[in-house]
């Protein structure tokens, strides 16, 4: 018996994140989730260095910190796939490419943070990669 919710994984799928503060251009991303398992296997890596902090209920700005910069360092290898309409500081548009996403990210983290932060609550939630109305749809029949 199946209930259909194989609709509802959200392995091997992306989704358009806007960036409408940098003309509209738009990241195409895949989860940062255990769906996504290079980018997932990494933090876990990572995450035995933050343990001790971790049990003690230590999580300060120092310890958040941590994480952003381990995350701005994961997502253009394992999250951000593609982009569309990004353009450099002179208005060229600039292709996709993990080295030109890395140079991207590292300027984001540095200047705005805040849009960083908007991306991985976006990429952490995996509603945003599935199509809900269609679920919704597809229970009614």
């Amino acid at each position: 018996m199946s209930f259909g919710l194989e609709k509802l994984s959200v392995v091997d799928k992306t989704a358009r994140f806007e960036l409408p503060c940098l003309d509209g251009a738009v990241l195409i991303v895949k989860p940062a989730t255990e769906a996504n398992k290079p980018y997932f296997n990494q933090v876990l890596k990572n995450s035995q260095v933050n343990s001790r902090s971790r049990r003690r209920n230590a999580l300060g700005q120092k310890e958040l910190d941590q994480l952003r910069e381990m995350d701005c360092r994961l997502y253009p290898e394992h999250v951000i796939v593609g982009w569309e309409g990004l353009a450099n500081g002179d208005g060229e548009a600039v292709v996709f490419s993990v080295e030109a996403c890395k140079d991207f990210i590292d300027e984001l983290c540095e200047y705005a943070p805040w849009i960083f932060d908007e991306l991985m609550l976006f990429t952490k939630n995996p509603e945003n990669f599935v199509d809900l109305m269609d679920v919704e749809e597809r229970t009614k029949n």
